[in-house]
């Protein structure tokens, strides 16, 4: 594989910092490494976008986002002004509401509690701490409580004490209201 190709395929495989990459061809011992970039087309803003979107869409904070990018070598001006271009998006609830909804719905029907489903999201998505308990309050803990509840009745005995003890534990670890679980326990005897 010539020098070209090897290249290529690192700028389309790891999205590098321009430093990153002379670092690389380096380490090649290419001629003429500038040469390289110029002709593979490298465009390092074109590399700081690839991985903004990245960071952007997978909810982190703009302090993270500015660690990791120095840490890839990218120039601490171009980061700044990459953020200052994406600052709306970063904080655009509309770029985020179908995932997040998608999140929720997979998260019930395997059985998360609500509480535990905001604390996940709102450390996910800090700056929609908000928008995320609105969104929440549209939905009930009763059909992944059923479901735990119907789990864990398999495994514990209910009429032993410790058992009942040990099952109530269980789900409350689960995020779930001692309250809910007694009062879902009572409506179904």
């Amino acid at each position: 594989m010539n020098i070209y190709a090897r290249a290529s395929h690192y700028m389309a495989r790891y999205a590098p910092s321009k430093t990153r990459f002379l670092a690389y061809l380096e380490k090649k011992n290419a001629s003429y490494p500038e040469e390289i970039l110029a002709t593979i087309g490298y465009d390092e803003s074109v590399m700081l976008d690839a991985w903004m979107r990245t960071f952007i869409n997978t909810g982190r904070p703009i302090f993270d986002i500015k660690i990791k990018l120095l840490n890839k070598k990218f120039e601490r001006e171009d980061i700044e002004k990459k953020i200052e271009t994406f600052f709306a998006e970063l904080h655009d609830w509309g770029n985020f509401r179908f995932n997040i909804e998608k999140i929720i719905q997979n998260k019930l029907q395997k059985g998360k509690s609500l509480r535990v489903l905001q604390g996940e999201l709102s450390s996910k998505f800090p700056y929609f701490r908000d928008e995320i308990e609105e969104l929440l309050g549209h939905y009930s803990d009763d059909s992944g409580l059923s479901k735990e509840i119907e789990k864990y009745s398999r495994k514990y005995n209910l009429a032993d004490q410790k058992e009942l003890q040990k099952f109530y534990q269980a789900l409350m670890r689960k995020g779930f209201r001692y309250d809910a679980i007694k009062n879902f326990l009572n409506s179904e005897e």
